[in-house]
């Protein structure tokens, strides 16, 4: 049955009731979508409204069906690069779907975003994986019927820290330490030491270069230690945590591979993987596996109560899905990059 009453407006983040509203939006959708995820952190979300993340122009609006709150959007504008592009996040509440409601949304979109003067719109959707656990199909298939195109294949993996094979962890560490000689580890807890912080900038840049994007229209992130100070002060607002481990070449100083973690405010056993990038020139060390079993390690001790990790790569990177499998993460669900151009 189609809403009749249906209306769109800017979320104000001065409005309790509307911020709670557009909150449990996400929080229901989280627990029909991908029920394995935790709840979403409270903190972020109304912290995120006020605190812009470098780089990023963010926009939010709430769909109310009369007094109800019943959809949830959010609009990332890149301001520094990839300044044709938009990154959008749609939720409708589950029992309020099929209603209309998420067609409304998205034409709000396109039309906000042809006023913005940019060409793509991209997201991503939660689908099942064969033998894996059953997600709504809807989400996915609403995207296709918009006329947005599956751009790149996503895979989502898990690991459980009470049922890794910590002996089989320990063997390919060790693999790692004797193919890493000339190599050393420095870590750290959100903040990037001064002396790293141009290192990590370049390789942090180069990211988009080395990771498969499929039909993805986005280009290379120009990341420079501004930016990445920027980012740590609003990650302390935000509340969230990074643990970081990288491998510095010891006959130049210089940073050549890193890998991190991520735990959001409110959660405590679920940690994101995130980046692990090692320079070209260096490959060939295991520098990559080294860098991320040692965080994974430095994690453990610096995020008591983890045992969750969720790390996406797109299908087709063989290389760290094999490190992965090895390490015992496990594949859950896949996630289509839905893109369309505008």
């Amino acid at each position: 049955m189609a809403t009749t009453t249906l209306t769109i407006t800017p979320l104000d983040s001065a409005d309790p009731a509307a911020v709670e509203g557009a909150y449990l939006v996400r929080a229901a959708a989280v627990a029909n979508d991908i029920p394995d995820f935790p709840t979403p952190s409270w903190t972020q979300f109304e912290a995120g409204l006020r605190v812009p993340w470098p780089g990023a122009d963010d926009h939010h609006w709430i769909a109310r069906d009369g007094d109800d709150v019943v959809g949830y959007l959010k609009i990332e504008l890149p301001t520094l690069d990839n300044v044709e592009a938009s990154f959008v996040e749609m939720t409708v509440r589950p029992e309020h779907r099929r209603r209309g409601i998420g067609r409304a949304l998205f034409e709000h979109t396109v039309a906000f975003l042809r006023e913005c003067g940019r060409k793509r719109l991209m997201g991503m959707t939660p689908t099942t994986l064969p033998g894996g656990p059953p997600r709504d199909p809807g989400p996915s298939a609403f995207a296709a019927v918009m006329g947005m195109q599956n751009a790149l294949d996503d895979v989502r993996r898990r690991l459980d820290l009470e049922t890794v094979n910590w002996g089989e962890i320990d063997a390919m560490l060790a693999e790692a330490r004797a193919a890493s000689a000339g190599y050393s580890l420095a870590r750290w807890r959100n903040i990037v030491p001064e002396r790293y912080i141009v290192d990590v900038a370049r390789l942090d840049s180069d990211f988009m270069n080395e990771a498969p994007m499929g039909d993805l229209v986005l280009e290379a992130e120009n990341v420079d230690p501004a930016r990445i100070r920027a980012a740590e002060a609003a990650r302390v607002k935000l509340g969230r945590t990074l643990i970081s481990t990288v491998a510095v070449h010891d006959a130049t100083g210089r940073v050549v591979a890193m890998s991190d973690l991520a735990r959001q405010a409110d959660h405590v056993e679920h940690v994101g993987q995130g980046i692990t990038l090692v320079d070209p020139a260096h490959r060939g060390h295991r520098l990559g596996l080294l860098t991320k079993i040692e965080n994974l390690r430095y994690a453990m001790a610096e995020l008591p109560g983890m045992r969750y990790i969720d790390t996406w790569n797109a299908a087709v990177n063989d290389h760290m899905i094999a490190i992965n499998e090895r390490m015992g993460f496990r594949a859950v669900d896949a996630w289509p990059n839905w893109q369309m151009e505008i």
